[in-house]
């Protein structure tokens, strides 16, 4: 199940706008707003409430029907230097199929979205907006554009312990396909453990099996990765248990507000087929968010079972910012996870080395989520090329 709206926004500038608390609609300055839905299921309406402002007022509010879901409407802006940049707020109020309304819960809104606009005088600025909606399954997956995911996090006592029952187990699943016989591809960040007055500890999902980790909190990790058996759909599983070395029967001893923390998402195709990593600004797609608590604010074990989508809102449904967001793992169906050339490297027990410059020509050093930052002497320049990087990624050249 597939369901897009592509916004075109065309802002039309001409001469003498106008400058009351609501710009009247007969003003020469204008925004043509296009919305066209590309759905697999029928979109037979749609209602959007769209609202033009600048950081001084806001310039007008109007609540468009769309039938067929198809939307075309125009209105002021303004041009002055003072007023930009304008900026459109879109809210996608209800959707209809068949005539009738889809209910809240079969689809998850992406709105509503805030579009930064220049309008200037004797231009026309044209800003395309590519909007896709996930939508909840039948069978209880998501579908993310056109990728059917699901997800879970469970808490299990004793799963990756050697000496026995005690210690606490999160397993953090993600499964996917993109149909029989077609690529999909899956995409994670790092998945992060954080307690209250504690470094972060980041986990890379590419690196296959267990391995010890040496952390107060967590101490081992398993990622575990393949087909699932179901011979009607190539789906493919990631999951990842995370040993954590917590007490449920002695709160106190144990770090308050611990939590676990990761996205993902999931496209037709190969590596290259997720857009977000080309930096489109103007794109919001829809990924699913684990952020799991695992003790609360006194110490007490908290973590539990949480389904996709489920009322806690632990495991959900979520988009990228308009900014766009990185995913550094990717892994190919049928293929071991690979880490994208990004200059972030995992080692063999798991923790992480991150070297970058900063903008004020300092360079930032992370190890194992801990971080410093060293100022480098005159005249001594960090090479961009030069960076934390792993087979394939690196070109390496012997003698």
């Amino acid at each position: 199940m597939k369901t897009t709206l592509l916004a075109l926004i065309v802002i039309a500038v001409g001469q003498g706008c106008s400058r009351p608390s609501e710009l009247p609609f007969d003003a020469p300055d204008r925004i043509e707003l296009v919305v066209e839905p590309r759905a697999a299921t029928p979109i037979s309406g749609a209602r959007y409430a769209l609202t033009a402002f600048t950081p001084q007022r806001t310039l007008w509010r109007r609540t468009v029907e769309a039938p067929g879901g198809l939307l075309r409407f125009d209105g002021p802006c303004d041009p002055s230097p003072e007023a930009q940049p304008n900026r459109l707020r879109i809210t996608l109020e209800r959707l209809d199929t068949d005539g009738r309304e889809l209910p809240r819960d079969q689809w998850f809104d992406p709105t509503p979205i805030e579009l930064p606009i220049t309008c200037e005088p004797g231009q026309r600025t044209l800003v395309p907006f590519e909007l896709p909606i996930a939508m909840r399954s039948v069978d209880g997956t998501v579908s993310l554009d056109d990728v059917f995911c699901a997800a879970k996090f469970d808490c299990r006592d004793g799963y990756l312990d050697p000496a026995g029952p005690g210690d606490l187990t999160g397993i953090l699943g993600f499964s996917c396909t993109a149909g029989f016989g077609v690529e999909t591809t899956l995409f994670m960040t790092d998945i992060t453990v954080t307690c209250d007055g504690r470094a972060p500890v980041r986990l890379h999902p590419s690196i296959p099996g267990q391995r010890p980790i040496a952390d107060e909190v967590v101490f081992t990790t398993g990622t575990y990765h393949g087909r699932t058996s179901d011979p009607t759909v190539e789906m493919c599983y990631w999951n990842t248990a995370i040993g954590l070395s917590l007490d449920r029967d002695h709160p106190e001893a144990n770090p308050t507000g611990c939590h676990v923390s990761a996205r993902g998402v999931a496209v037709e195709g190969g590596v290259e087929g997720l857009p977000i990593e080309e930096a489109q600004s103007l794109l919001r797609y829809p990924v699913i968010a684990w952020d799991v608590p695992l003790t609360d604010a006194t110490g007490a074990v908290v973590c539990a079972d949480h389904p996709l989508a489920g009322t806690d809102g632990r495991v959900a449904v979520s988009y990228t910012d308009l900014a766009s967001e990185s995913f550094r793992w990717p892994y190919e169906c049928g293929e071991a996870p690979k880490e994208t050339c990004a200059g972030r490297t995992a080692t063999e027990r798991g923790t992480s080395i991150l070297l970058e410059t900063r903008p004020d020509g300092a360079v930032q050093i992370e190890v194992g989520g801990a971080s410093t930052t060293l100022v480098l002497p005159e005249g001594v320049t960090l090479e961009p090329d030069i960076g934390c990087c792993v087979a394939p990624c690196c070109d390496v050249t012997t003698p």
